[in-house]
Order: structure tokens, then C-alpha cells, then sequence
């Protein structure tokens, strides 16, 4: 009797993506292959750069379960908070007291709250997924991508938040 065992497509081990991704960049970056010819050169810099897409996108939560959605055919609107009033408070909340803030220790608690928020939001997101509850992951998603937003916008301090 073989294992039933499917991983999930959203966990990652980013060691071993960071290490496969700079083996890779190794094989095939432009630097590499233009002086053998420009052809190569030019074929070279196209894989470069699907490399560093693909890397992108497995590395970003947010980037990783919208393509993991997409693959499971779900589709909609999965950029709408607007029918989530628990969602709008919390980001609004985070975005005033971002406006508000003097000093970047009050910064610096912002973004640790935010980032436990954004934790467990990834790890009700891999549960989510893995129990292949799409429209659900579709949801958490859009809270995962305004729980970034906020992170954006405290790195950014103290430039306007309403530019990001």
C-alpha cells in the first residue's frame, strides 16, 4: 500500500530555493555565454531573467498563492477588501498609525504586529491550501497582500504611505 501524500504546493524551503536559484543563475547568467557568441548571449539573458522571475514569485507568499489559485482555475476578484469590513479596519487602523508615527521605534511596533499578523496569515493560508479550500485561500490571500502593503509602507517610512 503506497503513501497518499501530497505536499503542499505553498510551503517552501527557501534555502534550498535560494541555493537552486544561484546554481542556476551560476549555469545561466549573460556574463557566461555572451562571449561565446551573441546569440547565446541574448538566449542567455531571456532564461536569466525567467530564473530571477520564477524566484521572485516563489519567494513573495503573496505572488505564490495568487499562482497557485490561477493553476487551481480559481478565479474572481481577489483583490476586493471591500467585502471584508474586518480586513479595511485593520489596514486603515495600520496605515493611521503609520501616518502618525514620530519616531521609528513606534515604526519599528507597527511593523512587529503586523508582521505576527502576516505569520499567521501565511500559516492559515498553507492550511487553506492544503486542504485545497480555494475559495477560502482566495480570501486570505487578499488579506496576506494588505498585510504586505502595510509592511511596504513601514519600510518606507517616513515618506508618504498613500503613494505606495
Amino acid at each position: 500500500m503506497g503513501l497518499d501524500y501530497e505536499p503542499n504546493p505553498f510551503e517552501v524551503d527557501h534555502a534550498t530555493l535560494r541555493a537552486r536559484f544561484l546554481a542556476l543563475q551560476r549555469l545561466v547568467h549573460p556574463d557566461r555565454w555572451a562571449a561565446k557568441s551573441p546569440v547565446k548571449g541574448d538566449i542567455a539573458a531571456r532564461v536569466s531573467e525567467t530564473v530571477n522571475t520564477i524566484n521572485s514569485h516563489l519567494s513573495n507568499p503573496v505572488s505564490r498563492t495568487l499562482y497557485i489559485l490561477e493553476q487551481e482555475g480559481v478565479t474572481g476578484d481577489t483583490e476586493s477588501i471591500l467585502d471584508d469590513p474586518t480586513i479595511v479596519m485593520e489596514v486603515m487602523e495600520a496605515r493611521e498609525s503609520l501616518e502618525e508615527a514620530q519616531t521609528e521605534e513606534e515604526v519599528e511596533t507597527i511593523r512587529l504586529e503586523n508582521k505576527e499578523k502576516f505569520d499567521e496569515a501565511q500559516r492559515e493560508l498553507s492550511g487553506l491550501i492544503a486542504s485545497k479550500a480555494w475559495n477560502d485561500a482566495a480570501a486570505a490571500a487578499t488579506r496576506l497582500k494588505y498585510l504586505q502593503s502595510i509592511e511596504h509602507a513601514a519600510r518606507a517610512w517616513p515618506e508618504r504611505l498613500f503613494d505606495h
